[in-house]
């Protein structure tokens, strides 16, 4: 059984690549019998949305710098993996 610590980097990891088999199973496994787990879950995604709203312009336009530094941060978590 993976640990919440263990769960919470599979559920970052799944919002934004695609996970194997055995990390699906294993996080899915885990949210069954953890609320906490779970609400990080919904509060991943929430996160996420509103992420790729102000991205995608639905909350005004972001400045040139803010949109880089966003950027440099997805860069920097995709070499994190």
């Amino acid at each position: 059984m993976r640990t919440c610590k263990e769960t919470a980097a599979l559920i970052t990891k799944a919002s934004l690549h695609r996970l194997s088999l055995r990390e699906w199973l294993a996080m899915n496994l885990h949210l069954m019998i953890c609320h906490l787990c779970r609400r990080f879950k919904r509060q991943n995604l929430i996160l996420s949305q509103a992420a790729r709203r102000l991205l995608e312009g639905r909350y005004g336009q972001l400045s040139a710098q803010a949109r880089r530094r966003i950027d440099s941060v997805i860069q920097h978590a995709d070499e994190i993996d």
